[in-house]
């Protein structure tokens, strides 16, 4: 069950068209890895054609375990979005934000969300997708939750060669890096790798 949030009776929205500059219908676009697929082959979908919908975890949960890098699920989610191209055929992408920080106490900052885990499909998502589809999900965490000011995300450039250009892109600054050592929340319970990683943080 999702932390922290929970959509109305008539508060969850449909389908966002990210196609233009305003939260409700647009804006541009990056976590699964740098930058997105190029030349762009007749299956892929350009990044204004691209549509974001909250999903439930279960449905998340799969992405994460089969598709992105990590394989793994992800403890506190508390809004994720699919990604769909127009005819909302299939899914192809997800991105998850967390209200309870790594490496902090339980229950984080009620004002700073945290970005867990991102993929979008270099089959079907072209260059600059990640960048645009970052960028709209983070309006759309501001819309849906007004109380959050400040959304973080880590990029992995030790590891994965993530040097944080999509996050650039979309509008977040660099915060410095993690130091080496594991984060935990409590004596036994190891919540990250002991490598470093490069901090962005985003005002919404």
């Amino acid at each position: 069950m999702k932390d922290d949030f929970n959509f109305g009776q008539n508060e969850q929205p449909s389908l966002f068209d990210i196609s233009g500059d305003s939260t409700s219908g647009s804006a541009p676009a990056d976590h699964a890895g740098e930058g997105g697929s190029f030349p762009t082959s007749p299956l892929q979908f350009q990044p204004k054609e691209l549509r974001l919908e909250p999903i439930e975890h279960f449905v998340a949960r799969r992405i994460w375990l089969t598709d992105h890098y990590l394989h793994r699920d992800y403890a506190g989610a508390t809004l994720e979005f699919g990604v769909y191209p127009p005819d909302r055929s299939k899914i192809i992408g997800a991105i998850g934000f967390s209200s309870r920080l790594g490496g902090s106490v339980k229950g984080g900052k009620p004002d700073t969300w945290e970005i867990r885990r991102m993929w979008l499909s270099d089959v079907h998502c072209a260059r600059n997708s990640e960048s645009r589809v970052l960028a709209i999900a983070c309006k759309l965490v501001k819309k849906l939750a007004p109380h959050v000011r400040y959304i973080i995300s880590y990029s992995d450039h030790t590891q994965q060669g993530h040097k944080g250009t999509i996050y650039k892109a979309a509008g977040f600054y660099f915060s410095g890096e993690t130091g080496n050592g594991d984060w935990t929340t409590n004596a036994s319970h190891k919540t990250s790798d002991s490598h470093s990683k490069k901090r962005w943080i985003k005002c919404v």
